[in-house]
């Protein structure tokens, strides 16, 4: 009887075998390949992954190596800062405040400066008006000074004038003026010389009588002159005794703009005939001088 071969691959395992590839099988065609992409996308994730734990790992060595005192300072650092950050926005909010009320003061300012300028340009007119009408006044006094007792003085048209005067009554006050250079002397004499005239003897006055004597220049006649004041006295009208307090004044261009006035200080005649000087006065083409 002939010996039976033994086959070691017997159905079971032919089973086995094609059940494996038929598995095989179903996976490759079932089960879809993975694309590049997908490749590509899980090695990103993976080295995210990596670098996370990295990340981690530093932190914490991070945190291990700071000490906590320091942690402690530099939150107490940042919570002054965070303090003076609000202080100072405070500040700011505080001063755009106040700025926003200096200028509005300021403005005020402006209007008030404005206001005073226009005030001081109506004052400057006002000034300037002011200076027109004193300087009229001034021509109005020299006018009325020059109609003094009815305009005897500049109805002559001097450019010349003594003026003596005195308020005492019944007393006879006698002006006397020399000429230096020809030794006349203009007095109630003597009225009339080319180089001076005496316009009035007045030999008694009264209340309210306001008149005085005056020796005037027509035309200027420069030269020195002596000026004597005294109280007259004769047989026929002797002196009553009563003193006399005797004052005047020299003109230069009596109610001109370049007019010059020399007032003399009071003199008292207490005797008759006492012949008190005044003074000597200097004439030139345009100024006085009494000494």
């Amino acid at each position: 009887m002939a010996r039976k071969e033994i086959n070691i691959f017997g159905t079971s395992f032919l089973d086995l075998l094609s059940g494996a590839l038929g598995a095989v099988i179903i996976l490759f065609i079932i089960v879809p390949k993975m694309s590049v992409q997908q490749q590509e996308a899980l090695e990103e994730l993976e080295n995210l992954s990596v670098q996370i734990e990295q990340l981690d790992e530093l932190m914490t060595q991070l945190e291990n190596s700071v000490p906590q005192d320091v942690y402690e300072q530099i939150e107490q650092q940042l919570e002054a800062l965070q303090a003076t950050v609000s202080t100072l926005t405070t500040e700011v909010e505080q001063l755009q405040a106040e700025n926003s009320s200096l200028r509005s003061e300021l403005e005020n300012l402006r209007q008030q400066i404005r206001q005073y300028q226009n005030v001081a340009q109506e004052n400057e007119t006002a000034q300037q008006r002011i200076r027109e009408l004193e300087q009229r006044i001034e021509e109005l006094e020299e006018a009325a000074e020059s109609q003094e007792t009815g305009g005897m003085f500049f109805g002559t048209n001097a450019e010349l004038g003594i003026v003596c005067s005195w308020m005492e009554n019944n007393v006879d006050v006698d002006l006397h003026v020399k000429n230096l250079h020809s030794g006349e002397i203009c007095n109630f004499r003597n009225k009339n010389f080319s180089w001076g005239n005496l316009l009035e003897d007045v030999r008694s006055r009264s209340t309210g009588d306001n008149r005085y004597e005056l020796f005037y220049q027509r035309e200027l006649t420069p030269g020195d002159y002596k000026i004597v004041v005294n109280i007259y006295s004769e047989m026929s009208t002797p002196w009553n005794g009563t003193p006399a307090n005797v004052s005047g004044y020299v003109v230069i261009h009596p109610g001109k703009r370049n007019q010059k006035k020399i007032e003399f200080s009071d003199i008292r005649l207490t005797q008759p005939m006492q012949g008190v000087t005044i003074g000597t006065l200097t004439v030139t083409n345009n100024n006085i001088y009494l000494q």
